[in-house]
């Protein structure tokens, strides 16, 4: 198995990140499959090849959203 990576997509609306993790490469703590931001106007799906590999659903136009392949960001949908 590769090192396990997300596929994590930003929400610029509600500025949190949906992290999606592949079912193959789940870390402990972590959920496997789809991932919505907080306000749920962004979903992210990892496909399981890496950071920046995976189907990202929204009817969202691009420029309220990015494909993110490291953690610069501080605050994520689980964080309370």
């Amino acid at each position: 198995m590769t090192k396990a990576v997300p596929f994590r997509v930003l929400c610029k609306l509600c500025n949190t990140v949906a992290e999606s993790w592949h079912w193959s490469q789940v870390p402990e703590g972590h959920a496997e499959g789809l991932a919505s931001c907080e306000c749920g106007k962004v979903q992210s799906d990892s496909m399981g090849l890496g950071p920046d590999k995976g189907r990202i659903l929204t009817e969202e136009p691009e420029e309220n959203w990015k494909v993110i392949t490291e953690v610069s960001i501080t605050r994520h949908r689980d964080d309370t």
